[in-house]
C-alpha cells in the first residue's frame, strides 16, 4: 500500500520472525525483493532517501499494478481533524504538527533500521560483501542525518531538510532506533517528555521503545499506566474491543 514507511516494516517484519523462529528460509527466499523494499535505490549522494524520487518503474518492482500509484510519507495517522473529521483526533492529528519535506527525517530513520537489518541477513547468508555495502551505508545515513538533521542550538531533531520544525516523531524514532549520539540522548529526551503523547496508537510504540532506549522506564510506564484521553485506559474506557487509531 501507498505509505511510504509501510515499505519499510517489510524488512522489520522479517527480522521479528527471524528473531522469534530462527529460520532463515523466507531471508533466503526473498533477499532481492527484500533489498527492493528498503527503498535503497531512492537514495542520494549523501545516503539519504527521497519517495519524490520513486519513477513508474520502481514501483511496479515494489509490487503496484497502477502505474500512477505513488509513494507517500505516512509518518503518522490520523492526520488533523479538519482533513479527517475523526471526533477522536486532535485538532493537530496524531503528527505533532509535523512538517513534510522531501528529505523525510522519520522516513530516513526507517531506512537506517532497514540497512542495519540487511547487512545482518547478508551476513546470514554468508553474504560477506553485502553485509559490509549495507554496514557502510548505514553508517553513513547514520552520520548524515546527524549531521544535516539535528539542531544543536535546540539539541533536537527537525523534520526533515529544509525545516526548523521539530516533532515527537523525529525524536523517537532517531532514539528508538539508537540514532542518538550519547551526549544528545538528554536533550532529545527532554523535548519528547515536553510533547507527552503526541502521536497515535502506532506510533506510541516507537514512543515507548525509545524511551526505555534511553532508559526513561518510570516515564514509559506513566504512559502506559495513565488515565487521561491519550491513554490506552481511554481505549477501554470508551468501550472500545481493540485498539484505535486515535
Amino acid at each position: 500500500t501507498w505509505p511510504t514507511e509501510w515499505q519499510l516494516h517489510v524488512a522489520l517484519m522479517f527480522y521479528a520472525d527471524y528473531m522469534y523462529t530462527g529460520n532463515t528460509e523466507l531471508i533466503e527466499k526473498y533477499y532481492e525483493a527484500l533489498k527492493h523494499k528498503t527503498l535503497i535505490k531512492l537514495r542520494r549522494e549523501d545516503g539519504l532517501i527521497s519517495s519524490a524520487n520513486a519513477t513508474p518503474e520502481f514501483m511496479k518492482k515494489l509490487g503496484f499494478k497502477n502505474p500512477k500509484t505513488k509513494l507517500k510519507d505516512i509518518v503518522d495517522w490520523p492526520p488533523a481533524q479538519k482533513d479527517t473529521g475523526w471526533k477522536l483526533a486532535t485538532k493537530e492529528g496524531e503528527r505533532d504538527g509535523f512538517v513534510f519535506k522531501p528529505i523525510n527525517t522519520v522516513v530516513n530513520c526507517f531506512y537506517y533500521r532497514n540497512l542495519e537489518i540487511m547487512a545482518e541477513f547478508a551476513r546470514v547468508l554468508s553474504r560477506t560483501n553485502e553485509a559490509a555495502e549495507f554496514e557502510q551505508l548505514a553508517l553513513q545515513v547514520k552520520q548524515t542525518i546527524n549531521e544535516k538533521m539535528f539542531d544543536k542550538t535546540q539539541g533536537v531533531y527537525m523534520d526533515g531538510e529544509g525545516t526548523n520544525h521539530a516533532s515527537l516523531h523525529s525524536n523517537m524514532m532517531a532514539l528508538a532506533f539508537n540514532l542518538v549520539p550519547q551526549n544528545q540522548i538528554e536533550s532529545v529526551v527532554a523535548f519528547m517528555k515536553s510533547r507527552g503523547m503526541a502521536c497515535s496508537v502506532y506510533g506510541a510504540q516507537y514512543l515507548l521503545e525509545a524511551l526505555y532506549n534511553a532508559n526513561e522506564s518510570d516515564y514509559a510506564l506513566e504512559l502506559m499506566t495513565a488515565t487521561h484521553d491519550r491513554s490506552w485506559y481511554n481505549m477501554i474506557e470508551i468501550g472500545s474491543t481493540m485498539t484505535l487509531e486515535a
